[in-house]
């Protein structure tokens, strides 16, 4: 694990109930964490798999936790590594090269975390701009 994968890790280090905004969110949502389940944010960016695209990806996942905020009231922004760190994670980790069925390649790179303290678990993905559709298809 590199120094910034280390370091986005094990910074963040208190429980979902010690969050601020803990007894705002639902009750269910509450129960679910108290019960040990996770959540699992997820940050992505189809375009170039350089540094631009690593960060549209960190920040498409802030964007998520900006989301969890607005619909169910559990604010998690805090808990969350930096734009910068995650953009510099994703950018330390190898580039996965794939063929579609056509022919035409496609680069992607992603890193996970596991945030147990918070039981959050991040997903950062960033690649050329291609997509799947849900029948596994490639489309430009």
């Amino acid at each position: 694990m590199s120094d910034t994968n280390e370091r986005v890790v094990t910074h963040y280090l208190s429980p979902p109930a010690q969050l601020p905004s803990w007894e705002q969110a639902p009750e269910d949502l509450r129960a679910m964490l108290g019960s040990g389940r996770s959540l699992l944010l997820i940050g992505r960016n189809s375009s170039s798999s350089g540094r631009t695209g690593a960060e549209a990806a960190a920040a498409d996942l802030h964007g998520a936790a900006q989301e969890l905020r607005s619909q169910f009231r559990l604010d998690v922004t805090e808990c969350l590594p930096s734009i910068d760190d995650l953009a510099t994670a994703l950018m330390n980790t190898a580039a996965h090269k794939s063929v579609d069925p056509d022919g035409l390649g496609f680069i992607n790179r992603y890193v996970c975390f596991v945030l147990p303290n918070h039981q959050i678990v991040l997903s950062v993905s960033a690649g050329s701009a291609l997509k799947l559709d849900h029948k596994g298809l490639l489309h430009g």
